[in-house]
């Protein structure tokens, strides 16, 4: 019986290595074409540079530069007169819903038994939207539709002393009435950024990275210096083999104890 048993942890472990070392080999692989991605990439911060590499499609460059909104936005409930290139105004009403739980009772005797309860919880719901978006942007000269960049993933909370005259409230929390409430987020008309994409003779469309299909939109990143941008992305891509190994020898002390205490049960 210790014979098979042994036999069966053993069995384990090597099938839980191989497994481990196939997933290692796979995801080193993986991050090493993505460095290597990186690596070879134009560095563009300036518009002669850009204009030239665009002019002949000189594939995947990381670009540091400044968009701008051509067409600045604003919503009618905004009296700052400020623009941006989007903005979105959410509606939430304060509203009681019901909500069903369970509780463990004792009767006294030493038995328990469990009993369905309902109780009225309150909390802040979505009841409406008003959003606009810029159509278009520049950068370097250059103009493109804004659809080709994820501005939404650029939306940060707007303070209310930039959308009303007179605010000084730097919450972007809007009080309107009785259980109700506006939050306030958007995109500046202006704003720097680095971000990633492939300069083809098709002109400026988002990064295909290995393996991967192509992105539908332009990555915006926090604005950095190249150098910086690159170091955060070869750092995010650097295999670990110690962290794999650990990994993996836990698996493998976890299954064998639990073999172990299974066939002594």
């Amino acid at each position: 019986m210790n014979k098979i048993l042994a036999a069966i942890v053993v069995g384990l472990n090597l099938i839980i290595i191989f497994v481990s070392v196939l997933l290692y080999n796979n995801d080193f692989q993986h991050k090493s074409d993505v460095r290597s991605f990186y690596q070879t990439s134009n560095r563009i911060d300036n518009k002669s540079d850009f204009d030239y590499l665009l002019k002949t499609g000189s594939g995947r460059s990381i670009v540091q530069t400044e968009l701008s909104a051509i067409d600045s936005i604003t919503l009618p409930q905004v009296t700052s007169g400020k623009k941006f290139m989007a903005l979105t105004a959410t509606y939430q009403r304060y509203q009681p819903h019901t909500e069903v739980y369970t509780v463990t009772v004792s009767d006294g005797k030493g038995k328990s038994h469990t009993e369905t309860r309902t109780r009225i919880v309150w909390r802040w719901d979505d009841v409406g939207e008003d959003s606009k978006v810029s159509q278009n942007i520049e950068f370097f000269g250059n103009r493109y539709r804004a659809s080709l960049f994820a501005i939404d993933k650029y939306k940060k909370d707007i303070p209310l002393n930039q959308l009303f005259s007179g605010s000084k409230d730097t919450d972007n929390i809007q009080s309107t009435g009785l259980h109700q409430r506006t939050i306030w987020e958007g995109v500046p008309a202006k704003f720097k950024t680095t971000f990633y994409a492939d300069l083809s003779d098709k002109g400026l469309i988002p990064i295909k990275f290995p393996n991967e299909s192509r992105d539908q939109t332009i990555r915006l990143h926090a604005n950095q210096p190249i150098n910086t941008f690159l170091k955060n992305e070869l750092q995010a891509n650097t295999p670990h083999p110690i962290i794999w190994t650990v990994i993996t020898l836990i698996i493998m002390i976890l299954i064998s104890v639990l073999i172990i205490v299974f066939a002594n049960d």
